[in-house]
């Protein structure tokens, strides 16, 4: 064989290995984007789950239309809860931060207006406060809605 001829055989052996390792390469990262996809969503279905959750127990100290001293402390620990609802995203941001960069921000611009009707001084709490958190929680809740729902 002649020197032209093994180095048209190798130039195509090359090219075939380097397209096969280039198809390998856009299987594992189109993988990925789809296990990241399907991380997101599950991480704006956890903040959905906490936020009903913390709603839920808001309700409960105001049942019966009083916030008493018994329910000051419980209230301080939904408060504090509360403003880490979105920590698990930011963290889930970091891994994809491109893809993720409208969504976390839109998130966390929401985050922000509920959480200064969900930042109040647990002693001085009234009835109407906390139904104002609750509502405020609503709205939260319906752009997690809206965000989880544009994942897929």
């Amino acid at each position: 064989m002649n020197k032209s001829k093994v180095f048209k055989i190798v130039g195509v052996l090359l090219v075939i290995l380097f397209g096969f390792h280039s198809l390998l390469t856009e299987n594992k990262y189109r993988s990925l984007v789809k296990e990241i996809d399907i991380q997101r969503f599950t991480a704006l279905d956890a903040i959905d789950g906490q936020a009903s959750s913390i709603k839920y127990r808001l309700g409960t100290i105001i049942a019966d239309n009083r916030v008493g001293e018994s329910e000051i402390v419980q209230l301080a620990f939904l408060i504090e809860e509360s403003s880490h609802l979105i920590d698990g995203y930011g963290t889930l941001h970091l891994i994809d931060f491109e893809a993720s960069e409208d969504v976390f921000d839109e998130l966390r611009v929401d985050f922000g207006f509920a959480r200064k009707k969900l930042n109040i001084a647990p002693r001085y709490a009234s009835v109407d406060d906390i139904n104002q958190m609750i509502e405020a929680i609503d709205i939260f809740r319906g752009s997690v809605l809206r965000l989880r729902s544009n994942c897929y």
